[in-house]
């Protein structure tokens, strides 16, 4: 994952690292040891909604 900072206090773009083969990608968009490493301490909560 990159940390990249922007011009305002505080705030970062988290860019995260993807892996790509013949088929398809994966990538973690979300790991509490990897975000505690670089100095954040979230607790997000995710849904997902996927209609019929």
């Amino acid at each position: 994952m990159r940390v990249i900072q922007t011009i305002f206090d505080g705030v970062f773009v988290l860019e995260p690292t993807v892996y790509k083969d013949e088929r398809g990608f994966f990538m973690e968009s979300y790991n509490e040891q990897t975000f505690r490493k670089l100095g954040f301490d979230i607790h997000p909560s995710s849904t997902v909604l996927r209609p019929f």
